[in-house]
């Protein structure tokens, strides 16, 4: 059984990105809530060629039945995560069980939440995770296409108070020089 906590906002999608050393060499936001596997083997979601990561590892569980997701470490695996209440968790083999972290088989499963965040170290690879809301990539498209009312009627009123401008500059240019002449 897999300790397992809500991702409370089921629209966060998952940003992963694969670094050595300060080269990144993959960067996704994983749209489709699925288990995320990592390893030597072209079928996983991530392909990573280094002799610290095993053929095929899943490194985030995916339960679709309570929407949540574990991340799930091998013994060697080192790293850092932020997990419930904002509580930072120094993953290590010294690693007990506990809110939220449960050891089975050697193996660390540690519950992730929707704020969730960190970065695994494996030999000389960095995976940094996070949730985030996805981009609206409509947004644009509806502000450059939306009737703009407040700058079609600003467009409107400029020109007017211009030409008001202009007939009373006319009226105290002309009135003073009438009255001289």
């Amino acid at each position: 059984m897999v300790c397992a906590m809500a991702v409370q906002d089921s629209k966060k999608i998952l940003r992963i990105g694969v670094f050595r050393g300060k080269n990144c060499l993959e960067e996704r936001e994983l749209k489709k809530r699925s288990t995320v596997s990592i390893g030597q083997d072209e079928n996983n979601t991530f392909c990573i060629l280094s002799s610290a990561v095993p053929k095929k590892w899943n490194l985030f569980l995916y339960d679709s039945t309570t929407n949540t997701f574990t991340l799930c470490l091998k013994k060697g695996m080192t790293g850092r995560v932020v997990g419930k209440d904002k509580q930072s968790i120094v993953i290590d083999d010294q690693l007990k069980s506990g809110a939220g972290v449960r050891i089975v088989d050697g193996d660390i499963h540690i519950a992730l939440t929707n704020a969730s965040r960190g970065r695994i170290v494996i030999g000389k690879i960095n995976i940094l995770f996070q949730f985030i809301s996805p981009h609206d990539e409509g947004a644009a498209a509806r502000l450059i296409y939306q009737p703009s009312g407040f700058r079609d009627k600003f467009l409107e009123i400029v020109p007017r108070m211009l030409w008001y401008a202009l007939i009373f500059s006319f009226f105290a240019h002309v009135i003073p020089l009438v009255a001289i002449g």
